[in-house]
């Protein structure tokens, strides 16, 4: 919800898919088909968004833990599979890794191993920056190009960041 509210500040014309819902599903179960649609709900906008603007991972350092599951395990497994499709130059990727979060430094040097053009952000304010950018550049017809960390504007408040149950995208 941080981000959403950043990237409404920054770019009110953005249209944002989040897949998050008021009452998170690890806690309250997929029933029947739900888990299916739920799945189909997000690989449709991930592909809208990587068509239409950037694909954005917010790597949030954990808060509490969910019985039963691993932290940011599916947000792991998306993560690699854009990395890929953002190595092949099809969809704008934009990165931020919280301080603190398991395993964010190997992905930060993965990440600029394989594709150094992918911004790796360290806020969430920065992130949704980056995507703002990227997006915009996008909608207008230009190639997308990432901004250098010295030309992101921050909104002008600051909004608190945590934000769990998984990690973000």
């Amino acid at each position: 919800e941080d981000a959403i509210k950043i990237l409404a500040q920054l770019n009110p014309e953005l249209c944002v898919a989040s897949p998050r819902r008021l009452i998170p599903v690890v806690r309250s179960g997929f029933k029947g088909n739900k888990y299916a649609e739920q799945v189909d709900w997000e690989t449709h906008h991930l592909r809208k968004a990587a068509k239409n603007g950037a694909v954005v991972f917010w790597l949030a350092a954990k808060t509490e833990d969910i019985p039963g599951r691993e932290y940011a395990q599916t947000t792991r497994v998306e993560l690699g599979n854009w990395m890929e499709v953002a190595r092949r130059k099809e969809a704008s990727l934009v990165i931020g890794v919280e301080e603190g979060f398991s395993g964010g430094r190997y992905i930060k040097r993965r990440v600029s191993q394989d594709c150094p053009w992918v911004p790796i952000c360290e806020t969430l304010e920065e992130t949704c920056a980056q995507a703002s950018s990227l997006a915009s550049q996008h909608l207008s017809g230009r190639t997308p190009q990432p901004r250098p960390p010295a030309e992101i504007k921050a909104p002008p408040t600051s909004i608190g960041i945590p934000e769990t149950h998984g990690g973000a995208r």
